[in-house]
């Protein structure tokens, strides 16, 4: 963000699924928001540029 870099860990259920699952908090989780956080669901091709690189859309974020 910013300068500031940052870094998210990506989980998928199975080796091949054609989704990542993201995990995240930020300064709302626990006061607006959750407070185990929010995730994004991401989809392979879908959520990626041309080039393969991820492209995180935090307005499509969802709480558990």
């Amino acid at each position: 963000m910013g300068n500031t870099e940052c870094s998210l860990q990506a989980y998928k259920s199975e080796a091949d699924e054609e989704r990542l699952f993201v995990p995240f908090k930020d300064k709302t989780s626990g006061k607006e928001t959750y407070g185990a956080g929010k995730y994004l669901d991401l989809i392979y091709g879908e959520d990626q540029t041309k080039d393969g690189k991820w492209i995180l859309d935090f307005n499509k974020s969802t709480n558990p």
